[in-house]
């Protein structure tokens, strides 16, 4: 008898464990992923700086560094204020209202998938940066 008890309890937690562990592997790989893509990315356009001002020093070039300083700027105050106003537009800690009109009927069943799966993702990208 308590041996049933227990079969029944573990077959009540595995979609749960399922869940968190999809969740967990999948969240680490994007994040390990992420890392790599990011450090190749970085050694790229340090290379291509590095031949940049290599050739201005030879002489084979004239960059004007001015120039290059004021586009890029540019670009982060562009950046900065789509990422500010993108979050500011969306209601961030506004009303509620039309999110809950996207609550599903069962409660439960958001609870039982969605809060373990995105903890699980979350957790396994926190993981996958930081061992990438």
């Amino acid at each position: 008898m308590a041996i049933d008890n227990i079969v029944t309890a573990a077959t009540n937690f595995s979609p749960l464990l399922t869940t968190v562990g999809f969740g967990g592997i999948v969240g680490f790989l994007i994040g390990f992923v992420i890392k790599k893509l990011f450090k190749i990315l970085a050694i790229v356009a340090g290379i291509f700086f590095a031949v940049l001002m290599y050739l201005e020093q030879q002489g084979m070039m004239n960059i004007n560094w001015d120039k290059l300083n004021v586009a890029y700027h540019d670009v982060l105050y562009t950046v900065t204020n789509t990422i500010t106003n993108s979050t500011v537009s969306r209601g961030i800690g506004g009303s509620h209202t039309a999110a809950s009109s996207f609550l599903p009927v069962r409660i439960t069943t958001m609870t039982d998938l969605g809060i373990p799966l995105t903890g699980s993702m979350a957790t396994g990208f926190t993981i996958g940066i930081i061992k990438g």
